[in-house]
């Protein structure tokens, strides 16, 4: 399916952008469709991330972080440390 939509640009940007179509071996349309697809997409990866950073607790994980770097280890204690940092974000998420 398919719509058509009527697309005021100014001289200039119009010029520009087909410029830049030409170059990619499309034309003027392909090359907005083809902006709109990559402008939504990363309006979507914006949104996820916002999502993310809204469920999770950031601030703590990065203390988290920066705490187990600073700690000097000798032998697994830090593979025990690790699973018990997923084990807290399993637990919170559930």
């Amino acid at each position: 399916m398919s719509a058509t939509y009527s697309l005021r640009l100014d001289p200039r940007l119009k010029q520009e952008s087909e410029q830049i179509a030409r170059t990619y071996g499309m034309s003027l349309n392909q090359y907005v469709k083809a902006c709109l697809i990559a402008a939504n997409s990363q309006e979507q990866t914006i949104q996820s991330l916002r999502s993310f950073v809204a469920e999770n607790d950031l601030h703590g994980a990065r203390k988290t972080v920066e705490s187990f770097i600073k700690k000097d280890y000798a032998g697994d204690e830090p593979a025990e440390e690790i699973e018990a940092i997923v084990r807290r974000a399993r637990q919170r998420r559930a």
